[in-house]
């Protein structure tokens, strides 16, 4: 009979070492999965800070589309700043675990990411992509959204969710008052995508606004649905930037 290891030999053959591999494994999986229960909110959390990731690579991409270009990159650059701060600022708000002043911080930096990343991505359709009638105005206009949204974001003692999401809407859906010009002069997959992420953030937006549906209470809330169409949304967005708005002369 030919034992499976040797007693007393210091090594404890073959079967020892898938053994050990499975015990580091389940380890490791043990140690994964208590770090998860520590994040606040591990689906949000997580899948933003995977966003945050995401947006650095692409925004890395998108600058060397735009290398030699200084208004592109100009452009691009404050896209993707938008972009990694959104999804940074409400990685940060949906992992630490804190209460008081600094959970109503990391909230509302988490909110004006919002309204910083609906401007960001204005930023380079209107600078490279649209005539300078329509790309300044709306510009203005994003501004002074903004500055409206970190007035009753942070100065504000109370400032009502359904304020932030009409805010919201009306800054994503200006574009259509360039719908006419868009739909003659943008190729049919760009105005696919301009459209496509507005209506899904759009839905977003509703999905938060009224905190519904739950579609597997206590596991995956409404707010879990949100961010995975905040993700889409701003995906097909950079689509758009990659397959046309970063292919124009800068």
């Amino acid at each position: 009979m030919r034992l499976p290891f040797y007693v007393g030999s210091g090594s404890l053959g073959p079967d020892s070492s898938r053994l050990q591999g499975r015990f580091s494994t389940a380890a490791g999986l043990i140690e994964a999965m208590r770090f998860v229960s520590r994040i606040k909110h591990p689906f949000c959390g997580l899948s933003h800070w995977i966003g945050a990731a995401l947006a650095l690579i692409g925004t890395v991409i998108l600058l060397q589309m735009a290398w030699g270009k200084p208004l592109a990159m100009a452009a691009f650059g404050i896209y993707g700043l938008a972009l990694v701060g959104l999804y940074t600022a409400s990685g940060l708000y949906h992992s630490v675990a804190c209460e008081g002043r600094r959970e109503t911080f990391l909230r509302k930096l988490d909110h004006t990411g919002i309204f910083l990343l609906i401007a960001g991505t204005y930023v380079p359709v209107c600078l490279l992509a649209l005539p300078k009638q329509y790309g300044w105005t709306f510009l203005a206009f994003q501004a002074l959204f903004v500055l409206i949204g970190l007035f009753g974001t942070f100065l504000l003692r109370k400032f009502p969710a359904v304020l932030n999401v009409v805010l919201y809407l009306l800054m994503g859906w200006m574009a259509v008052f360039a719908l006419g010009w868009i739909g003659a002069n943008w190729p049919r997959h760009a105005i696919f995508l301009l459209v496509t992420g507005g209506l899904v953030y759009t839905v977003g937006a509703v999905i938060f606004a009224t905190d519904c549906p739950h579609l597997w209470p206590g596991r995956f809330s409404a707010h879990d649905l949100w961010h995975v169409f905040v993700l889409a949304g701003s995906g097909c967005h950079y689509l758009l930037m990659t397959t046309y708005v970063a292919r124009l002369p800068g």
